[in-house]
């Protein structure tokens, strides 16, 4: 059984339970966006969901922020990641109106919905069975992730243009107990074990031996 409930959402961040929060509040500020200094786009140039080249798309799970708790200290937190992915296009100057029509194509090209904003980056967890933990290792690690997804595009402008276009096509929050003997295959929760300080020793029958 999985030590902490998952919740994924194609567009927009999950909020389950108020257990533990990983962000104060229920709302925050659109995410922001970015271009990087690159070629001037040329004028009325633009990008149509229907008629851009894609190319050397990339896909990858990536934790955005882990939080530790100790479970000795009760409400004890430390944050120890808080990278947050933005939507972005490098290799040319393009305004941040492209980004949605960016997403859009890409979106259709990979049959699936790929987001370059978000409401909010508050999070949620509920607790359910712990199953099978080594009790002397309390802490648990939260986390929050995305599926990041990078892809060369090109338009057919007059000159033509091309740039690299970055967001990401689903969210996840969730948690790991530290002390689990029987770690999630998932790859949010292998990366997010990573942080624990300590884990039991795979090698040990029954009991765990804590590792560091």
């Amino acid at each position: 059984m999985q030590n902490l409930l998952m919740k994924r959402e194609v567009q927009g961040w999950a909020v389950v339970g108020i257990a533990a929060v990983l962000v104060g509040g229920c709302s925050g500020p659109p995410s922001p966006s970015r271009t990087s200094p690159g070629v001037n786009v040329p004028s009325g140039c633009g990008p149509s969901p229907d008629a851009i080249g894609w190319s050397d798309i990339k896909e990858s799970p990536r934790l955005e922020r882990v939080i530790l708790v100790d479970g000795r200290s009760g409400d004890g937190r430390r944050e120890l990641l808080d990278t947050p992915v933005i939507a972005s296009v490098s290799g040319i100057e393009a305004p941040a109106s492209w980004l949605p029509l960016l997403a859009a194509g890409l979106g259709k090209r990979l049959g699936t919905q790929v987001s370059s904003t978000r409401p909010s980056s508050s999070y949620g967890l509920m607790p359910v069975d712990g199953g099978d933990v080594d009790t002397s290792i309390p802490e648990k690690v939260i986390y929050q992730g995305v599926r990041e997804v990078s892809a060369a595009f090109s338009l057919t402008c007059a000159p033509g243009v091309s740039g690299v276009f970055t967001a990401w096509t689903e969210t996840v929050s969730s948690g790991v107990m530290c002390g689990s003997r029987r770690p999630s295959a998932d790859a949010y929760a292998q990366m997010a074990r990573s942080y624990c300080p300590q884990v039991p020793d795979p090698s040990s029958a029954g009991v765990g031996t804590p590792t560091r």
